[in-house]
């Protein structure tokens, strides 16, 4: 039998079986295509996966032999008694590189008679030739290119069918890219002549602010709807070289396609036909892309004739000026700004925040005539009637019971399920250990539920542990994947300067300890030197590495296995991934939560321990409001350049004004 990728050779409903050996390891024989696979079950047939002769089968020991080959078999029939299909290879596991037949022959015998006892334990068997196993293959990899391209690369379908090149070519270029195909094909049509490119210069970006660092309650974030392209559509900011507004067409045609997918997907999705709102879900957002990427094409002269830079600079200022007015307003409505971020602010809604009441106008697409509406959708059905315009338009985003902002651009969300997102490399990694991931997924239910006190307490707990060496190695071990041979690692090269290239611990361990170890095998290790400045590849003064082996078996089969670790490495790696979080706490005790040993623990009242927010470590961890309402100092330049002074935000009494608008706003 040959496995395929993904899910396997065979559909989820079809389970294969193939020989393995104990340690679960290698790539040889039948398990060459099946190693890693969801849907097989392995029959060990050996003991490891190499060829001496410690790694095979012995009669002597044919009562463990039996035990472990029934441990597949009761596997193999708990699937058919939960309705699967068990496809049978026509190699019998054993039979191959195992060479049970020659060298455990009572063993041999006692797993055919099992085998064929196996199938007699099957109602019916569907005998299949090869050329059954291939296009079973065959089928099974068209359905996993079909579902891998309805979820990421249905966008470049619905692209080329907007625009004049292959979808090959949609799907390997920029959007940039795009939209120059976009104005060439139109200049050719209509016989006109490709303008200069702009000088490159920098220019005012997008607003990026944090203004409470730490724990708040009732997160709304409200954001404009495609703020960029809204801008340009409803102030008409466009470059001078677009003489036939073709850019300007092209802009709104896709605009109101977008658009028009999204209210068709939140309709169907109302009415619970989640197909099609999954169908116009997926069709709206590659649209969306779309038009944002013109901001970006308009500020790059290099790649895109018809950019303007003082186009892209007046689109930045002028969104700046909205979020500026929509902090305004929302702060007058009694809610908090957290965090702001180029199209969308983060707010905590007042305690009176539900009661909120507002009969539409309609005056927004946004907003029904004569709807009531409360709460939030109260207060940004308001502001889209009194300030948005043509295009223009705010909505709710997202509603959120607590949230905690670490720093600029990390940050935790508590989910209306009682889950917790987390965003930014403070406290999420790819590369984070078991026992530092383990307790942040508890430590931040913790916290974002407001109980500061019991998460410390939690967190004396498991720093105890940790300097006890109670955490098991499975969950405090470095995980690494093999990427070189051997021969290829002790022929790594050097570096510019000369130097080796650094040593990696996993493979100095595969080294020493003589693994016979293939490209994608996992080596697991701890370090056990006795302070934290000694690293994993570093050696004592008798060439001794500060690593060690942990055994795959440990890992897979004995969870709770206790052995050596570097206390002060793991509790200081422990601690700064703790660290980020203390923010939420006042800051009078911050820094007498943690510890480097358990005598350092310190009591604490319940009441020392609430959480809170607007307390950052340092003044510049934060930002202010006078410093967000002022315009910076290119931004001021950029608006002398275009006649017009916008306006400073500290009076109460001041008129809020846009460019491009006739009227004046009042704030």
């Amino acid at each position: 039998m040959i496995d395929g990728a993904g899910q396997g050779f065979w559909p989820q409903a079809h389970i294969g079986i193939d020989g393995d050996n104990e340690l679960r390891e290698g790539y040889g024989g039948q398990a060459k295509e099946m190693r890693g696979e969801p849907n097989t079950v392995g029959i060990v047939t050996k003991k490891k996966p190499y060829m001496t002769d410690d790694s095979f089968f012995n009669d002597n020991e044919f009562d463990g032999n039996k035990a472990k080959i029934n441990e597949g078999v009761k596997e193999i029939i708990q699937h058919l008694k939960n309705g699967k299909t068990v496809v049978f290879p026509t190699n019998v596991p054993g039979s191959g590189l195992s060479q049970l037949k020659m060298r455990v022959p009572k063993t041999f015998n006692f797993l055919m008679d099992t085998y064929r006892a196996l199938r007699a334990y099957v109602n019916s068997i569907q005998e299949v030739d090869g050329k059954y196993i291939v296009e079973r293959y065959l089928i099974d990899d068209l359905w996993e290119t079909m579902e891998v391209d309805a979820v990421y690369n249905q966008s470049s379908f619905l692209l080329a069918k907007l625009v004049p090149t292959t979808y090959q070519r949609v799907s390997t270029m920029g959007t940039a890219g795009l939209w120059k195909l976009l104005m060439m094909a139109y200049s050719f049509e209509n016989d006109l002549a490709i303008p200069v490119s702009d000088t490159k210069r920098d220019y005012t970006g997008g607003l990026s602010r944090l203004f409470k660092v730490g724990y708040s309650t009732t997160l709304r974030k409200m954001d404009y709807n495609s703020l960029y392209p809204a801008i340009q559509l409803a102030h008409d900011v466009f470059p001078s070289v677009d003489i036939n507004g073709a850019m300007k067409s092209m802009l709104k045609y896709f605009h109101t396609e977008r658009f028009n997918a999204k209210r068709l997907s939140d309709k169907y999705k109302k009415e619970g036909n989640y197909q099609l709102a999954d169908k116009y879900k997926r069709k709206q957002l590659p649209l969306k892309i779309f038009i944002n990427s013109m901001f970006g094409a308009l500020g790059a002269p290099m790649a895109f004739q018809w950019a303007e830079i003082d186009v892209s600079e007046r689109i930045t200022c002028t969104a700046r000026q909205y979020l500026r007015l929509m902090v305004k307003f929302f702060i007058k409505k009694g809610y908090t700004p957290l965090v702001l971020d180029t199209d969308g602010v983060n707010f905590m809604a007042p305690k009176n925040g539900e009661s909120f009441f507002y009969i539409g106008k309609g005056l927004n697409d946004e907003v029904e005539a004569g709807k009531e509406y409360t709460g939030v959708k109260a207060v940004v059905a308001e502001f889209n009637d009194t300030y948005m315009r043509g295009e223009m338009g705010l909505g709710l985003d997202g509603i959120w019971p607590a949230t905690i902002n670490l720093s600029r651009k990390n940050y935790a969300l508590l989910e209306d399920d009682g889950s917790v997102s987390l965003t930014g490399n403070s406290i999420k990694s790819k590369a984070m250990p078991v026992y530092i991931e383990e307790f942040l997924g508890k430590g931040m239910k913790m916290l974002l539920s407001g109980q500061g006190y019991e998460f410390v307490q939690y967190y004396h707990e498991y720093a105890e542990k940790i300097h006890n060496k109670e955490i098991p190695l499975a969950k405090i071990a470095t995980k690494a994947r093999v990427k070189k041979s051997i021969q290829g690692y002790k022929n790594r090269g050097v570096d510019k300067n000369g130097r080796e290239l650094p040593k990696q611990a996993h493979m100095e361990l595969a080294i020493i300890n003589n693994l016979n170890v293939n490209l994608g095998d996992t080596i697991y290790y701890v370090n056990n030197g006795k302070v934290k400045s000694h690293g994993d590849s570093t050696t004592d003064k008798h060439g001794n590495m500060y690593a060690s082996l942990v055994p795959n078996d440990i890992i897979e089969n004995q969870p709770d296995f206790i052995g050596e670790y570097n206390v002060p490495k793991y509790l200081d790696a422990f601690n700064k991934k703790v660290e980020p979080l203390l923010v939420a706490f006042p800051l009078s005790h911050r820094n007498e939560i943690l510890i480097t040993k358990p005598e350092d623990k310190k009591m604490f009242l319940r009441s020392e321990l609430d959480l809170v927010n607007d307390e950052p470590n340092d003044i510049g961890d934060q930002d202010t409001l006078y410093e967000f309402y002022t315009p910076s100092q290119m931004e001021k330049e950029f608006w002398v350049k275009m006649d017009y002074e916008p306006d400073y935000w500290f009076n109460d009494d001041i008129i809020f004004k846009l460019p491009g608008f006739d009227e004046e706003i009042p704030v």
